[in-house]
């Protein structure tokens, strides 16, 4: 009790509850890991004016965009894709989300493109090489860091990416960048004709005798 002027003020304390559920929230809302991390998750329930009832993570379900693949373990999503995915937390009929951003891990092999291609002699075709993680995650476009040859017997040249064919045959191309290497197959087929060859250049034969020309 307490007098103020000539008035006497009675204070008393109580208690005021939470009501009946009206949301949840899921923590973190936004957060980044490289790819094969995990990131635990909290869920918190509210009612309609924004009090907290109780930590109902354990309680509640979670789920990521499927193409995102990884797998949970209770609240603990373990990732596996790259990329930018939706992560949902349900808790009797009630739902919040939060943005997980996965980034690719560090360089496990190279995939060079196209992988099996057909051309005339004489004709060119360039090529492009792409660097994954070891969850198949694109990490960048490694074309220009890339180095080109082909078999030695397919002759031809090259500049960049591009090579310019020569010989006829099925050869194989191999891209290399920071010592990992991915191989394609390259079919030549002969230009159109240019010349002909008479076989044999020369011949003795007897009298009366017979030789036979290609």
């Amino acid at each position: 009790r307490s007098l103020v002027g000539s008035e006497m003020c009675i204070e008393t304390a109580f208690d005021v509850n939470p009501t009946s559920l009206d949301h949840i929230v899921i923590s973190p809302k936004t957060s980044e890991i490289t790819a094969g991390e995990s990131q635990s998750y909290t869920v918190e329930a509210f009612d309609t004016y924004d009090n907290s009832i109780s930590d109902v993570t354990t309680s509640a379900s979670f789920a990521t965009t499927s193409e995102a693949k990884g797998s949970w373990e209770a609240n603990t999503y373990t990732s596996e894709k790259a990329g930018s995915w939706i992560v949902t937390a349900t808790y009797l009929e009630k739902t919040d989300t939060s943005t997980l951003n996965v980034n690719p891990t560090e360089l496990d092999h190279i995939v060079i493109s196209p992988d099996t291609s057909t051309l005339n002699a004489g004709e060119s075709i360039s090529y492009s090489v792409e660097a994954f993680d070891t969850f198949n995650n694109s990490i960048s476009d490694v074309t220009t860091s890339a180095s080109f040859t082909t078999t030695s017997e397919a002759g031809g040249s090259w500049e960049a990416n591009t090579y310019t064919s020569e010989k006829a045959g099925s050869w194989t191309v191999t891209a290399t960048y920071l010592e990992k290497t991915d191989t394609a197959t390259l079919n030549v087929n002969p230009a159109e004709l240019d010349h002909i060859v008479i076989s044999p250049k020369e011949a003795i034969i007897g009298m009366g005798d017979s030789e036979v020309y290609t």
